[in-house]
This record gives structure tokens, sequence and C-alpha cells, in this order.
């Protein structure tokens, strides 16, 4: 299956680049065995949304004024997306799709960005990340928490996550309820994170795939929950429990 768009791209990249960085992240409306599910992906330099249908031949380029987007999410029968600047937009997956901005960025975005739905609501969680401008060494800081207010359709921060934690890597984001007795060694009121960091990834042995913790919403403290080897090239991934 091939994107609209694709041969612009395969003229300007090697199919090495091309592997490497053309689909970021695909997911899906329901499970492959619903036969009308929707996939969605994003994709090519510039980070743009394109869907596709179990009996389509090409993936459908959704026109949007905006791009960069670097997280999605199926929430509530419904796709949405943000981009690297926190403009987050829905999807209409229809006959003509479209995107539409259904809220204002939250303050001055300085990190990565993830979207990810917890007890039914939609959060924003925003990555803080300290640089060496001296080498290629780098690591997470912090999180900030905001739920959209299906109300006013701004974001609120989120001061804990109550019985609640997330979980945040490479593949996708998700959260765990520290009540289920699947999630006896999880740690209430935290964000579970690996690196997600691509570019230091494929750049440096020494440092890519290495920032991994265990962030604590209530007093900001991050532990180590991994020291094991480094996964060169590929990162870390969470794989969420069946909640079935």
């Amino acid at each position: 299956m091939t994107f609209q768009d694709h041969d612009n791209f395969a003229k300007r990249f090697t199919w090495v680049e091309m592997h490497d960085n053309f689909i970021l992240k695909v997911v899906l409306s329901s499970s492959p065995s619903n036969s009308d599910f929707i996939a969605m992906a994003i994709y090519s330099n510039i980070r743009k949304l394109a869907i596709a249908r179990p009996e389509d031949e090409a993936w459908t380029t959704i026109p949007s004024e905006w791009s960069g987007f670097c997280d999605f999410i199926y929430y509530k029968e419904k796709f949405y997306a943000i981009n690297w600047q926190g403009k987050v937009v829905s999807c209409d997956v229809g006959a003509h799709p479209k995107t539409t901005l259904i809220t204002t960025p939250v303050r001055q975005i300085y990190g990565q960005v993830y979207l990810v739905e917890c007890s039914g609501e939609l959060l924003q969680v925003v990555r803080k990340m300290k640089f060496d401008n001296y080498s290629p060494d780098y690591e997470t800081v912090g999180f900030n928490v905001f739920k959209l207010d299906s109300y006013s359709n701004l974001w609120v921060v989120m001061k804990n996550l109550g019985d609640q934690s997330l979980f945040r890597g490479y593949n996708t984001s998700f959260s765990i309820s520290c009540d289920n007795s699947r999630a006896i060694r999880v740690k209430r009121d935290c964000i579970y994170f690996t690196d997600d960091s691509l570019d230091a990834h494929w750049m440096s042995k020494e440092f890519g795939g290495s920032d991994m913790g265990i962030f604590h919403l209530e007093d900001g403290h991050i532990e180590h929950h991994y020291s094991g080897h480094v996964c060169y090239p590929s990162g870390h991934i969470w794989f969420a429990p069946n909640k079935s």
C-alpha cells in the first residue's frame, strides 16, 4: 500500500531514509478483526496525516493547514492529533477528510507532547527535556499533565493522577489503574517513560535509548526502572495488558 504523494518523497530520499523516517506511527480505530476498522498514520518528513481502510489500495492524505504532527489517538469514536506546537485537531475521516482545530495550545510548549486517555478523559502530556550544548547527551527532567475540559475546550492543569499511572514510550501512550489486580507492581500517580528520541537512537549508540525512568507527579522526582542493555537502534516499547 502506497501513499498518494509517495513518488514525491521517493525522488528526494533513499530507501534507507524512507524506511527509517517515512512512517512515524500508525493507530487503529479498533481491532483488525473488525472489518470496518480505520488506520491512521503520521508520515513523511513534514509529519502529515493519512488514513486507510482494509479495502483501500493507497493511503488517503488528510488535507490540513497544519503539519508537524507528533502524536495522535483514537478517543471516543474519533481521531485526535497534536503537532509540535501543541495544536490539537479532530480528524474527520468521512468521504471528505479534513482536520479541525479544537483548542489553543498550552502556553509555551517546550518539549515533546503526547495525547493519552485516562479515566475517560483526554490528557495532554508535555515531556520536559534538558540538552547539553557540547554533546549529544540529553535527559528528561519532568512532565506536565493537562486535561481537556469538554465544556470550554481548554486545557486544565492536573496536579495528580489519583490511582492512575501513565505509560509513555516509542510506540504509544496508555493509562493503568493501580487498583487493578494486574497492576500490582505499578506505582500510583506516576508516568513511566522510555526513550523515544529517534534521532538520538540513530546518531549515537552511547546516548540514544538510555533516557528512561519513572516520574512521580507528587514531588517531581525521577527514579530509574531499567538497568539492562540499550536496544540499538530500536527503542524500548510498552505492552499494554488486555482490557477485556
